[in-house]
């Protein structure tokens, strides 16, 4: 199988973006949702707001289902997970599990823990 690499490019950059990881765990968590639920759950609820960023969020949709990791279902007019979507998802908050466990600061370039060691002489 030939990994495409413009597609796992695509797919950095767009689970880079918070807006993007919010949406999957919104719709893992739930199940399907629809696009006007997508944006109540970013927190545009205003007119003003909704006019303002649908646009924005139709983007994140349309590269959220280039990458393969959302699909919309054209009857119901919902979002579903992909089982990659699933996958993706889970790796990321595993991800997330290990970054909060760890301060990233003290790794080094190889994935170890550095522990510094202070030795002091004993008073007498």
């Amino acid at each position: 199988m030939k990994v495409e690499h413009e597609k796992i490019h695509e797919l950095y950059r767009i689970l880079s973006n918070e807006k993007c990881r919010s949406i999957l765990k919104f719709i893992e968590s739930d199940g399907a949702k629809s696009f006007t639920e997508i944006m109540s759950h970013l927190g545009y609820e205003g007119v003003k707001e909704r006019r303002t960023h649908t646009n924005l969020t139709s983007y994140y949709l349309k590269r959220l289902k280039n990458t393969y990791i959302l699909r919309h279902d054209r009857l119901t007019s919902t979002y579903y997970l992909t089982r990659i979507g699933i996958r993706v998802l889970d790796m990321i908050e595993q991800f997330e599990n290990f970054y909060t466990q760890y301060d990233m600061n003290d790794v080094n370039q190889d994935g170890f823990v550095q522990q510094v060691a202070v030795v002091r002489m004993r008073e007498q």
